[in-house]
């Protein structure tokens, strides 16, 4: 099987929320660079219970507050700031926006994170939550490259599925039909339903269990359970 680097925005999350205790509780504000790290600057102000804000806003003095439209600050109020991208590669970015905001560095405190790191690029930043090699495939980036306009299937086909030549893994418009291709083929086979990446014969069984995937069902055969249990202890008594 090709190895592949892909994350999805739950993967995200559980990330995030594993290892928010490698920031600092000091910062006053999050900042997102472009689109991308809006993402992850969203979720880390909701984790943290801080205002958050993207790059040319942050530029224009202009943060988003829980519960508010949008505000404006003062660098009093938002001194720290977390400057947040949802990943690094060449570093190219993350150097353009350290230019950015230098002439602001006066005025606040920088500092300078992503999600996922590309090995070797430690020193680019001051936090990062995960090493990530080459090539990475994002939910959020396919989403924006309009993925399922470019996607078509056969359905008229036992698994649907189909392959796109971007990207190393195959395509299906659900996560059973994925795992049906994934035993055909033995490749990873990708969900556009819930943007799973299908590479086990066991994921579809991992996820009834959690109740990602089918939850009715999960809770159906937990109600049964306890009820053979209920029944059980009052025989025995």
């Amino acid at each position: 099987m090709i190895k592949t680097s892909y994350r999805n925005i739950a993967d995200m999350n559980s990330l995030l929320l594993k290892k928010l205790s490698i920031l600092p509780r000091h910062f006053d504000l999050v900042v997102g660079i472009k689109e991308s790290g809006l993402i992850p600057a969203n979720l880390l102000a909701l984790y943290l219970n801080l205002p958050f804000s993207d790059l040319n806003s942050f530029l224009k003095g202009h943060i988003y507050k829980a519960g508010e439209r949008g505000s404006f600050f003062t660098h009093q109020e938002n001194k720290r700031v977390l400057i947040i991208d949802d990943s690094l590669r060449t570093g190219a970015t993350m150097q353009k926006v350290r230019s950015e905001l230098a002439p602001l560095s006066d005025r606040f405190q920088f500092s300078y994170g992503v999600v996922y790191l590309v090995p070797g690029k430690e020193p680019e930043v001051d936090y990062f939550f995960e090493h990530l090699d080459l090539p990475q495939f994002m939910q959020w980036h396919m989403m924006a490259d309009g993925i399922r306009e470019k996607v078509s299937f056969d359905h008229q086909k036992t698994p649907v599925y189909t392959e796109l030549s971007d990207y190393p893994f195959l395509f299906s418009p659900s996560t059973i039909q994925a795992q049906a291709a994934f035993k055909k083929t033995g490749k990873a086979v990708l969900s556009l339903s819930d943007f799973e990446l299908v590479s086990s014969t066991n994921t579809v069984w991992k996820d009834l269990k959690s109740g990602k995937f089918m939850p009715g069902v999960r809770n159906f055969l937990i109600q049964g359970r306890n009820f053979i249990r209920r029944t059980l202890k009052k025989l025995r008594k």
